[in-house]
């Protein structure tokens, strides 16, 4: 049987997030100014082979 896992991974709040800090900043250049307080993560998904959960 075939099982999905899907994790979140993301930089705490209190952790300076450089790649969230940049796309922030061009959110203007793109007429999206409104947006804000942005935080890049990782989504990773597995795919497991097992007999049961």
């Amino acid at each position: 049987m075939k099982f999905r896992a899907e994790i979140d991974v993301m930089p705490l709040k209190t952790l300076l997030d450089p790649q969230g800090k940049a796309v922030s900043a061009s959110m203007g250049n793109v007429g999206l100014a409104e947006i804000e307080n942005v935080r890049i993560g990782k989504h990773i998904t597995l795919e497991i082979e097992a007999a049961s959960k």
